[in-house]
Order: C-alpha cells, then sequence, then structure tokens
C-alpha cells in the first residue's frame, strides 16, 4: 500500500501531469527492471 502527502501529490501532478495514483502499475510489472542511472542521466536529473 502506497501513502504520500496530499500538498505534494497535488503539485507532483501539477508540474509532471501524472497523478500518483496512477503510477502505481510501473511497481507491479513484471516486464520493468530498475538499473542504476548512467552518467550522462545523473548529470540531466540534477541540473
Amino acid at each position: 500500500m502506497f501513502e504520500w502527502d496530499k500538498d505534494k501529490a497535488t503539485k507532483n501532478e501539477t508540474k509532471h501531469k501524472i497523478a500518483f495514483a496512477d503510477t502505481f502499475g510501473v511497481f507491479e510489472d513484471p516486464i520493468i527492471s530498475a538499473r542504476k542511472a548512467l552518467k550522462h542521466e545523473v548529470k540531466q536529473y540534477e541540473q
């Protein structure tokens, strides 16, 4: 079960155009896998 702050969820949805509630499928998808970010990806998100 996931819990989140309602204010943060609202701000996140406004900024990213997706609700936290709509992201649950990512965590349950057997095809999706996680990996360590590559150097250029880390730099992209640190800006």
